[in-house]
């Protein structure tokens, strides 16, 4: 499936080398061992699932999707979580030869136990350097698993996982079987298959979405398009994401009154988030999606949300919004001033168009 490398945040440690292949048996041998409910699939979602079907779409972790079921056990929801996060923290001691803080490996590890029939889920991102993180959710319950139909699409990985081999001559005709090549330096264009394709073994894997219309899911992948049902009722809205994804090329599906529509269900949600979230939201999002080093795409990113600021005023928090953008975007001006400082070397920065009235200097070149 494609090599991934897992740096610990103690420079001690040796870098974890691994085909993502081997990397998830081992995982669901750790969880067999213990009796977890968690072995009986997993899905490559997110970025990485777009990119299978098309290699302009960019990905920066790679997630993979775990259902967690009760149907067959008796052991506590607690107990089970627990039992998952042991055996994470055991498959990373195991892979970097028994390192004493697994933890380090880590590069961020989320339970959120709301509610066990509609919110309970936890999330370990195993750390990479260059930001593609392997991220491991194992899912009980979720609000909602995917924003845009875009992002909605499935790939079921559990022949992958339990390495369950089958003669290509045998492949039904209703089987995907899509060239899974991802790992931490993976480019469009490298998952092409080698070798005699006729006498190879292979592993059937199976496409779908979270979206009940897969055509159309595979339709905004292909065309690298912007839609999605209800944003409303989306943590945040959508909004955030949004204009990530106008930065990379995405376009919208919906034109006129109906992209109207869209916009409004977005910025309800998004302005509920406000509300509900006791965290700035918009510093979470960078913190969340861009790796601290990458400046001119979080600049390209502010650029972008201010520009779609206009969409706010009707709600009464495009002001706010705007203060916080340019908060935001000083505060990144001064880590670049120091990142620059450390490594020095030159960093290309797109042109924004911000407005400042201090001295005249345009923001972003004071340092340069």
């Amino acid at each position: 499936m494609g090599t991934v490398k897992l740096h610990s945040k103690n420079r001690g440690n040796r870098v974890i080398s691994i085909d993502l292949k081997i990397l998830l048996q081992k995982l669901f041998g750790k969880l067999n061992q213990r009796k977890v409910p968690a072995t009986e699939n997993a899905y490559l979602v997110g970025g990485g699932a777009s990119y299978v079907l098309n290699p302009q779409c960019s990905y920066s972790d790679i997630d993979i999707a775990i259902p967690v079921s009760l149907s067959n056990t008796c052991m506590p929801v607690k107990t089970i979580f627990d039992s998952i996060r042991t055996s994470v923290l055991e498959l990373i001691k195991e892979l970097s030869h028994g390192v004493i803080d697994p933890e380090s490996y880590l590069q961020k590890s989320i339970l959120i136990n709301q509610e066990v029939k509609t919110n309970f889920w936890s999330l370990f991102a195993l750390r990479n350097e260059g930001g593609r993180h392997v991220e491991l959710k194992f899912v009980l319950s979720i609000p909602r698993e995917y924003i845009f139909f875009s992002d909605s699409i499935k790939i079921d990985l559990t022949n992958f996982a339990k390495n369950n081999r089958v003669p290509r001559k045998e492949k039904s005709e209703k089987e995907n079987c899509v060239p899974l090549e991802l790992g931490s330096n993976q480019k469009a264009g490298d998952a092409e298959p080698n070798g005699n394709v006729e006498n190879r073994e292979y592993l059937p894997s199976k496409i779908s979405s979270y979206y009940k219309d897969l055509k159309k899911a595979i339709s905004d992948v292909k065309s690298r398009s912007i839609d999605t049902v209800e944003p409303e009722k989306i943590r945040g809205g959508g909004f955030l994401k949004y204009a990530h994804l106008k930065t990379k090329g995405f376009v919208d599906a919906r034109e006129g009154s109906d992209l109207e529509q869209l916009f409004e269900g977005m910025v309800s949600g998004f302005r509920q988030e406000l509300k509900d979230s006791k965290q700035d939201v918009l510093s979470q999002y960078v913190r969340n999606h861009f790796e601290p080093h990458h400046f001119p795409k979080k600049f390209k990113f502010l650029e972008e949300l201010k520009s779609l600021c206009s969409h706010l005023e009707k709600r009464g928090i495009k002001d706010a919004m705007k203060t916080r953008i340019e908060r935001i975007h000083k505060e990144e001006l001064r880590k670049m001033a120091i990142f620059r400082a450390a490594n020095r070397h030159p960093i290309v920065l797109p042109l924004l168009d911000f407005e400042y009235c201090s001295n005249g200097a345009h923001p972003f070149f004071p340092y340069l």
